[in-house]
């Protein structure tokens, strides 16, 4: 099992890997030692930003600097990033409730993915987690109805403008990229008269994998089980298959051309959430490896799984893999290391390193040739 170094990294990156998690064990003296050197703040919030963990680290660090060497008024930036996510966080849960009951009353079945489920049940700090959207599942021939469902209830496809505090139309043109291309309904937005949450986004995703049969997908939908979401019954995705769920939604953007361009395809929260998860499920005793590895196949998402807990272990030093390895039975591995073979019509091999990509923007390693996205996209101007 590949291991990460550490020592390759500078002192912001190690402090990131070793703080991104829910509890600090064995850890904390090796944080501790890291913060009585010389950080480079600003270089930290950069990386954590990008990681999307900022929120997550903040807990970790003001409670481990014992020596005082983080500056006071940086920690009040930190504890007013995690007191506002926090507060974000609390009002989006409760257009959740909002937008269910509105799935109830139409006999919509959308199914809350990432976020919505693991901060109330894994992370259950409503701080520590950063939630951009609000992610559902959702049938292909729900879309025209969930989208009309939501406009009842004050939502618009659109883009939200922070300067002018308003929604702004998208063109026709652009919607129609986004549907064809992403898997994804265009997002819907709702402006809030929030402080903390100017706008709600929610963001329907009906071809998790992009292959355009939505096999997966159905077969997500159709094995899903009632339950409770913040005391509001809904579908949820069966335990496993939200495990799954995660490793194809982290592999689909690692590895696809559009999520590089995002500046989306790699961020270390998505590798902590599915950490986090197993975790959990090891906890409540949930989890079952081999009818994993047997669903993974019946999705054709081995890959995917393969991929993500190899990344996973080798960030964190875990050994999931070694649960699955026997069962999926990979024996050629080149594709840890490829992408956009759904972009070029073939596989294309990374220069830089995993850890490296982890930490820079990756747009610069991209292909010179046009991607089938770019190229559908200019053929819409």
């Amino acid at each position: 099992m590949a291991i990460l170094n550490m020592e390759r990294l500078s002192l912001e990156e190690k402090l990131l890997i070793l703080a991104s998690r829910t509890n600090i064990t064995k850890e904390s003296n090796q944080i501790k030692e890291i913060l009585k050197e010389t950080i480079d703040f600003n270089y930290l919030v950069e990386i954590a930003s990008k990681n999307k963990v900022l929120q997550l680290i903040t807990p970790h660090l003001i409670k481990l600097d014992t020596d005082n060497s983080i500056k006071s008024s940086d920690k009040q930036l930190l504890n007013f990033y995690y007191l506002g996510n926090k507060k974000k966080n609390e009002v989006a849960f409760k257009e959740l409730q909002l937008i269910l009951e509105a799935f109830r009353k139409n006999n919509i079945n959308a199914i809350p993915l990432k976020g919505i489920v693991l901060v109330p049940c894994v992370y259950k700090d409503f701080g520590l987690r950063k939630m951009n959207d609000l992610d559902f599942l959702i049938s292909p021939n729900d879309r025209t109805l969930v989208s009309n469902v939501l406009k009842k209830i004050g939502y618009s496809i659109g883009k939200y403008n922070w300067s002018t505090d308003s929604i702004e139309n998208i063109s026709r043109e652009e919607e129609l990229y986004w549907r064809i291309n992403t898997g994804n309904l265009h997002l819907h937005l709702k402006l809030t008269g929030e402080d903390f949450l100017k706008v709600v986004r929610v963001d329907f995703s009906y071809d998790i994998d992009l292959e355009k049969n939505y096999k997966a997908t159905n077969s997500l939908i159709d094995n899903s089980e009632l339950g409770l979401i913040y005391n509001t019954q809904t579908k949820l995705l069966e335990s496993n298959d939200f495990l799954i769920h995660l490793a194809i939604h982290l592999y689909k953007e690692a590895t696809n051309v559009q999520f590089v361009l995002l500046e989306a395809d790699l961020n270390l929260i998505k590798f902590c959430d599915l950490r986090e998860y197993i975790l959990y499920l090891n906890k409540t005793g949930k989890i079952n490896w081999e009818k994993i590895s047997i669903r993974a196949k019946e999705l054709r998402a081995s890959k995917a799984l393969y991929f993500s807990l190899y990344f996973t272990d080798y960030i964190y030093g875990d050994n999931f893999l070694n649960e699955v390895r026997s069962f999926l039975d990979i024996q050629n591995t080149d594709f840890l290391n490829e992408y956009g073979s759904l972009d070029y019509g073939t596989s294309q091999k990374w220069n830089k390193s995993f850890i490296e990509r982890l930490f820079k923007n990756n747009t610069n390693e991209l292909k010179k040739q046009k991607s089938k996205l770019e190229e559908f996209r200019e053929t819409l101007k």
